[in-house]
């Protein structure tokens, strides 16, 4: 019975010690998923705000938290369901703009 008693001890003892250290790995994990929700969320009022300076309104769109238990990967900004119409004037607006930084690259190759 003493061998038994000794036994528990030191299993005791060893989960006693692993438990900070595991609360830690969890307060390490939960701060890395709000970090990145947070740049999800900065993302995402930005994208809102192109959008809505473009006149285009995305009213599905919202964030998914990162869901991986080990806190890798990226809070995900889902731009959700939109119409035709809305989807064109997305489109447009994208090619409008992508124009943009091509003329400069040609500019800067010397090309026109």
């Amino acid at each position: 019975m003493t061998t038994t008693r000794a036994t528990d001890k030191a299993e005791t003892a060893g989960k006693a010690e692993k438990a900070p250290r595991a609360e830690k790995t969890q307060d390490l994990e939960k701060a890395q998923r709000a970090k990145k929700v947070g740049e999800a969320e900065e993302a995402h009022r930005a994208l809102r705000r192109a959008l809505r300076h473009a006149g285009i309104q995305l009213p599905a769109m919202d964030i998914r938290p990162v869901r991986r238990t080990d806190g890798d990967g990226y809070a995900l900004v889902n731009l959700g369901e939109c119409s035709a119409p809305v989807a064109r004037a997305l489109a447009d607006v994208i090619e409008k703009g992508s124009a943009l930084p091509g003329e400069v690259v040609r500019e800067r190759e010397g090309t026109s």
